[in-house]
């Protein structure tokens, strides 16, 4: 995880971002650009325990990573570009600047947009678009500083002017194993502003690897409401079974007025009076002995 641009432990930054999921990628992206720009002199330090868009790659116990996202990609950290309701001189300039950092500048650098688009552009997946993330995260680094740590302590300073934030970096799985293993380090970073992102808290769905425990042994899990289940279902079968039932009376209704006509118009042909039918069993013989032999009554 890089840590580049502002954001020492004695700098004071204009906003702290616990989390580098979508929101920090977008804001981070933003603050680029605009530095870049020179709009502005923006400095932001994000803070990141596992890695860049961990949720989004299946890494934080929140999702698999393999849930096809609910938006199009193209609705990336650069979206809507309209940057010009609020920059009226330079929103143009600002969401150019913002290209760079787009998806499909992701999807083409990795050849993937040509076969996206003439599949259909179909849904991607959370971790496609976490790689996403990741991939902006890497690149926005005008003023962006991302730092690897654990929040442990959030607080206003003595002033109550600005944010204090503790965070707790664990030794590098890098360092060498055959000497004492290095203590974690605290550093301590200040910020005028502060966001707090990420899904919030969860539970661990218990499993061994791919395999999802008996739902027996799920003792975590709530008790599913069979009550209002069983009723709603009950009652979508009671309207299906009714609606059936309507249809079988009209078509039975639809066939006893053909019937009926047809032997009305056979009563008259033999001189009967066509108002009442006649239901006799030799105007019913000779009925049924003309619709054999195809001719009319």
């Amino acid at each position: 995880m890089s840590a580049n641009g502002r954001g020492g432990e004695g700098e004071i930054v204009d906003l702290l971002i616990v989390g580098a999921g979508a929101k920090a990628a977008a804001i981070a992206a933003k603050v680029d650009a605009m530095n870049g720009l020179g709009m502005a002199e923006l400095s932001v330090t994000i803070v990141e325990k596992t890695r860049p868009a961990a949720s989004w790659l299946g890494l934080n116990g929140m999702t698999s990573g393999e849930e096809p996202l609910a938006v199009p990609p193209i609705k990336d950290v650069g979206f809507p570009y309209r940057s010009s309701r609020q920059f009226p001189e330079v929103g143009d300039e600002l969401d150019a600047a913002l290209l760079p950092l787009s998806w499909q500048r992701h999807a083409i650098e990795r050849g993937e947009y040509a076969p996206w688009v003439n599949s259909g552009a179909p849904p991607i997946l959370h971790r496609d678009y976490g790689t996403y993330l990741g991939w902006v995260l890497e690149r926005a680094t005008e003023g962006v500083a991302t730092i690897a740590g654990r929040v442990v302590a959030v607080e206003l300073d003595a002033d109550r002017r600005h944010w204090v934030i503790d965070v707790v970096s664990e030794p590098s799985e890098a360092a060498d194993a055959t000497g004492p293993a290095p203590a974690p380090t605290t550093r301590r970073l200040r910020g005028r502003a502060l966001l707090l992102t990420g899904p919030g808290v969860h539970r661990a769905f218990p499993h061994r690897g791919r395999e999802i425990r008996p739902l027996d042994q799920l003792n975590e899990l709530a008790d599913v409401p069979m009550r209002p289940v069983f009723v709603a279902v009950m009652t979508m079968m009671a309207i299906v079974i009714m609606g059936v039932l309507v249809m079988l009376f009209l078509l039975l209704q639809h066939r006893r007025r053909h019937f009926l006509g047809s032997v009305r118009e056979a009563n008259v042909d033999l001189g009967g009076n066509d108002s009442a039918p006649v239901y006799s069993p030799d105007v019913h013989s000779h009925f049924w002995e003309a619709q054999a032999s195809g001719q009319r009554p």
